[in-house]
């Protein structure tokens, strides 16, 4: 006998089995049913004479006896069937199955030794349409700047007369030479100051103005907070004549102090 047909017997005997024991468990719930459904009756039936007993105390024990014993209780018959179950189980027919023998799939595996399989080669291919950008033409700009002409006039220099000559003649200029002949640094503060070092032969000063912003005159009087003339840092004064320079008063605005760098010079 074949493991398969033992799987199969087994199986059927536990069907069965598990029949029986639902067929026995079906009789007992039955008789249950039917014992509380008969008490329920005899509560019934008992009620008016439990009555009667709570009523008159004085019956005597005889009495209670004899009086249960008049009692008849009519109950109908109850038959209950055997419940039943079949349960038809098809045969299971298994195929046999042949395994090859040990040899033959070693010959198997020596006939395939060193085969490789290969997959055909996927190609996929796109066509795409050639896009054609249409040529681009941008104009040339052009651009016109119409410039009038502009027409100098004519500047005419009348002749300087020189008194004591014996007519008019032209006297022609030509730009004077400028000598550096001395060079100083001043601090100016918050009270107002002059420049210190100014050489003899010095006609003409330039300064620059360091750190702060100050203002200056030069008629000699001394210049305020909001009075004079104001230049900011990295200003430039340019000074011309020994009057003007030695007139020269500044004073600084705001903290910090300002400083001048001054350069002298003789204009011949």
């Amino acid at each position: 006998m074949s493991n398969h047909t033992k799987i199969l017997q087994q199986a059927n005997e536990a069907v069965k089995k598990a029949v029986e024991q639902a067929r026995m468990r079906r009789n007992e719930e039955d008789r249950k049913y039917i014992l509380a459904t008969l008490g329920k009756d005899l509560i019934y039936l008992l009620e008016p004479f439990l009555h009667k007993i709570a009523e008159n105390s004085r019956i005597t024990r005889e009495d209670f006896k004899k009086i249960l014993s008049e009692i008849k209780i009519e109950s109908p018959q109850v038959s209950v069937g055997s419940p039943k179950v079949e349960v038809s189980t098809p045969d299971v027919i298994v195929p046999q199955i042949v395994f090859p023998e040990k040899e033959m799939i070693k010959a198997i595996r020596r006939a395939f030794a060193g085969v490789i399989l290969r997959a055909p080669e996927v190609k996929v291919k796109v066509d795409v349409p050639e896009i054609k950008i249409p040529k681009i033409v941008v104009p040339e700009a052009k651009v016109t700047v119409k410039v009038p002409k502009i027409e100098l006039p004519e500047i005419k220099v009348p002749p300087i007369v020189v008194p004591g000559s014996s007519g008019p003649r032209v006297m022609r200029t030509t730009p004077k030479e400028e000598v550096g002949v001395g060079f100083e640094q001043l601090a100016v503060g918050v009270a107002s100051v002059g420049l210190a070092n100014i050489p003899d032969n010095a006609t003409k000063a330039v300064m620059t103005v360091e750190d702060s912003t100050l203002r200056y005159r030069t008629d000699g009087v001394d210049p305020e907070a909001t009075i004079g003339l104001q230049v900011f840092r990295g200003g430039v004064i340019i000074l011309n004549g020994r009057a003007v320079i030695s007139k020269f008063r500044a004073i600084r605005i705001a903290a910090p102090n300002s400083e001048l760098n001054v350069n002298y010079y003789e204009v011949k």
